[in-house]
C-alpha cells in the first residue's frame, strides 16, 4: 500500500485519485488517458496533474480569446504546486488489465516474450513560481523552481486494476525516485494536443 495518500482519498471522495512524489502529496484534480499504435503496438498514455487540465489544447478563431485560454493554460499548469505525472504502457497481451514493469525510456523494441508490458514514467512539480504576464483577468507564470523526474522506470511498476466503460483503474509506483499514485482515469475521446504534450514534454514550457 502506498503510504502518505491524503486522507480525502482513503475516504472516497470523488477526486479521481492522488500523487505522491517528492513535493509531496497531493489529490489529483485531473486523470485522462488515450489510448494509440505506436509503431504496430498497443500504446496507452496516462495523466495526472493536480491542476485542472483538459484532453486538447485550445484552439480558438478568436485571437484574444486564444491568448486569454494560452495564459489560463499555462496558470494552471505552471502555477506554485502544480503537479503533474505521466505514464507510458505498451503490451504484447490483450486488454491493459495487468502489471507493467518499469523501464526507463521503454519503448515498442524492449517489448519481448520476457517482459509483455512495459511502463515508463515522467513526473514535474514546480516548487516556486512567478507572474510573467497578466491580460485582463488571466495570469501567467513560470517555474522559478522546479523538480523533473523525465525518466520513470527501472525498479518500479504501473498496475491497471480495472478497464471498463471509458475508465481506468490503477495505481503507479516508482520507488527509485519516491513518485507514486492511484488513480481513477477518464478515457479522453478527441484531441489529445495536451495530453501528449503533457507526456512527452513534462515541463510544459513553464521554464523561461
Amino acid at each position: 500500500m502506498i503510504r502518505g495518500l491524503p486522507i480525502i482519498l482513503l475516504a472516497g471522495c470523488a477526486y479521481p485519485g492522488s500523487l505522491v512524489a517528492p513535493d509531496g502529496a497531493t489529490v489529483l484534480q485531473t486523470a485522462r488517458y488515450r489510448v494509440g499504435i505506436r509503431d504496430g503496438a498497443p500504446e496507452l498514455v496516462v495523466v495526472l496533474s493536480n491542476s485542472q487540465l483538459g484532453c486538447g489544447l485550445p484552439l480558438l478563431p478568436d485571437e484574444e480569446a486564444q491568448e486569454h485560454a494560452l495564459d489560463a493554460l499555462m496558470a494552471a499548469a505552471c502555477r506554485e504546486d502544480a503537479q503533474h505525472a505521466s505514464v507510458t504502457l505498451y503490451r504484447r497481451d490483450e486488454g491493459w488489465e495487468g502489471t507493467y514493469a518499469g523501464r526507463d525510456d521503454a519503448a515498442v523494441s524492449d517489448l519481448d516474450a520476457e517482459q509483455p508490458r512495459i511502463a515508463r514514467g515522467a513526473y514535474f512539480g514546480v516548487e516556486e513560481a512567478f507572474l510573467v504576464g497578466l491580460r485582463g483577468l488571466t495570469r501567467a507564470y513560470s517555474s522559478a523552481e522546479s523538480v523533473l523526474l523525465p525518466h520513470l522506470g527501472d525498479g518500479g511498476e504501473v498496475v491497471i486494476d480495472r478497464d471498463r466503460g471509458g475508465l481506468l483503474t490503477g495505481r503507479l509506483d516508482f520507488p527509485r525516485d519516491g513518485v507514486h499514485a492511484e488513480f481513477r482515469a477518464e478515457v479522453c475521446p478527441g484531441d489529445t494536443s495536451l495530453l501528449d504534450l503533457i507526456a512527452t514534454e513534462p515541463t510544459i514550457s513553464c521554464n523561461p
